[in-house]
């Protein structure tokens, strides 16, 4: 199996030099002919970076060459990667808000949070699925 096999993958990459974003692939399926024949391409990849206003130039490009990796040479669909939506939200800092203050604010650990929630939810059905494929 692939990274690619799976709906949804989220991976931390290197933006650049000691600054790392978390890179999340929603129908990342969609991109491999194997599970996804007809070619309808709903991948999208979302970047959630810390340090607002902080975009590298080639982090887009960055990404999408580690998405081939992540297919462990498994057949895509040709041109499947112009097809990925990327997604860059930035916060919004309020009138006389800190960085810091908005990345402690509750909105935000709120969001963590879910974010935390989630993971913790897809290994346990991932560990489950093991488990029963395993016998």
């Amino acid at each position: 199996m692939c990274p690619l096999d799976y709906k949804y993958v989220a991976f931390p990459m290197n933006a650049s030099n000691l600054h790392w974003v978390l890179g999340i692939l929603t129908h990342a399926s969609d991109l491999l002919v194997e599970h996804n024949p007809n070619g309808a391409i709903r991948t999208s990849l979302l970047i959630l970076n810390s340090i607002h206003g902080y975009n590298p130039p080639d982090l887009g490009v960055r990404y999408l060459d580690f998405i081939c990796l992540l297919s462990f040479k498994k057949p895509m669909h040709c041109g499947a990667l112009s097809k990925v939506k990327l997604f860059k939200p930035e916060g919004e800092l309020n009138a006389g808000e800190s960085l810091s203050e908005f990345w402690l604010s509750s909105k935000v650990a709120q969001a963590r949070d879910n974010l935390r929630a989630l993971v913790d939810r897809a290994g346990i059905v991932r560990a489950a699925s093991h488990t029963f494929h395993s016998g």
